[in-house]
């Protein structure tokens, strides 16, 4: 007997569950009153795709558990393991429902609003855009199609379908510019942190998002007390509370390539952009540096920094690197901003007044087709 303790995971050939489990009966015990064991732990249980249980439902069901795989290149051990999982069950049997519910409320609600948020995506926009769209705002890219994901993995794009660092900077920046008119800096900055925590709770709070909030706070955090937040700083005080959470995350491909990637911006973002504005300074008045410097080096620039520390780790992890990056990086992040804020935008009025929805769609529908 357990409870579904995580939203369930959908896709074309099964359901994933994770299951905190509760208690056991061990049918092979002779003596009854040792039979019933009360258990503390995570299994993930692998259901036919037809399966539609929900998350906070606990399930009574017979079946028999096993230890993860961790033979191979590939550990499916390891793997799990990062996720407090340590215990795989494959199609049990005489599944039934105990309880509904068994889970916070607000959790539930949310997960409710996400589910709820990624069918209006699939009612206005088309595949493949819908798919990407709830993959980059709602962070459940199940529904990409497998060709399309392949692509982005192979083009060294498939950072902008993850819920990221670079999600969350666009977000603070248009939170704090909004509550900055409408209150003064310290109330901003409270809302500001506010908002950030609700989404990254919203979204599912995968390590990435919570890596990228932490580090969002760390920033405004020290605004608010008057100080300039220093990149290596906030990098050195995230990655290490992260890892006395969850020690294992350390090796996790996907937190040392965030870690990765937010060093090389740390690292040489800066250096980068006071070497492109002194070059431009040589052919170009003063007020033009600016205005040409920015976007080459947020979209350029930075995307090379970031390159220059992730290559190594791909290299290690994957044996190949893909050069291809180098330039579709460039061609696509400008207009990751205007799909986040106008796809959030569009997906909330499609929630309330589907027409109006449909209409704000078409705007997202460009930039995400040319993605």
């Amino acid at each position: 007997t357990g409870v579904v303790s995580a939203p369930p995971d959908r896709r074309e050939d099964a359901v994933y569950l994770e299951i905190s489990v509760r208690e056991m009966v061990d049918p092979q015990e002779g003596d009854p009153l040792k039979a019933v064991k009360t258990l503390q732990g995570n299994a993930r249980v692998r259901l036919p795709a037809s399966a539609a249980w929900e998350y906070g439902d606990v399930l009574r069901f017979s079946a028999k558990p096993l230890t993860p795989d961790g033979d191979g290149s590939f550990s499916y051990k390891e793997y799990l393991e990062r996720q407090r999982i340590r215990t795989v069950i494959y199609f049990p049997q005489r599944m039934e429902l105990v309880e509904k519910g068994k889970i916070d409320p607000i959790l539930l609600v949310l997960e409710k609003l996400r589910l709820n948020a990624q069918k209006t995506i699939f009612r206005q926009i088309p595949q493949p855009e819908s798919g990407l769209l709830s993959g980059i705002l709602l962070g459940l890219d199940k529904d990409l199609p497998q060709n399309l994901k392949q692509a982005y993995q192979q083009t060294g794009t498939a950072h902008i379908i993850a819920i990221s660092g670079f999600n969350m900077a666009v977000l603070a920046g248009l939170f704090t510019t909004l509550f900055t008119r409408l209150s003064n800096r310290y109330w901003a900055a409270a809302m500001t942190l506010i908002a950030l925590a609700g989404y990254a709770v919203f979204v599912g709070g995968s390590p990435s998002v919570v890596r990228a909030a932490i580090i969002s706070v760390a920033a405004l955090g020290g605004h608010l007390i008057g100080r300039r937040q220093l990149g290596l700083n906030s990098l050195f005080l995230t990655a290490p509370l992260m890892c006395i959470v969850n020690p294992l995350l350390i090796w996790d491909v996907s937190f040392q390539l965030s870690f990765a990637a937010t060093l090389g911006l740390v690292l040489f973002a800066g250096h980068l952009k006071e070497w492109l504005e002194e070059r431009l300074a040589k052919h170009l008045p003063e007020e033009k540096v600016l205005q040409f410097s920015k976007p080459l080096s947020e979209y350029l620039l930075f995307t090379l920094a970031a390159q220059v520390t992730t290559l190594p780790v791909i290299a290690i992890h994957f044996g190949r690197i893909s050069l291809s990056s180098l330039l579709a990086n460039p061609l696509i992040l400008p207009v990751q901003p205007p799909i986040l804020i106008l796809g959030g935008i569009s997906t909330i009025a499609g929630m309330i007044f589907p027409w109006l929805g449909k209409i704000i769609a078409l705007l997202v529908w460009v930039p995400m087709r040319y993605t």
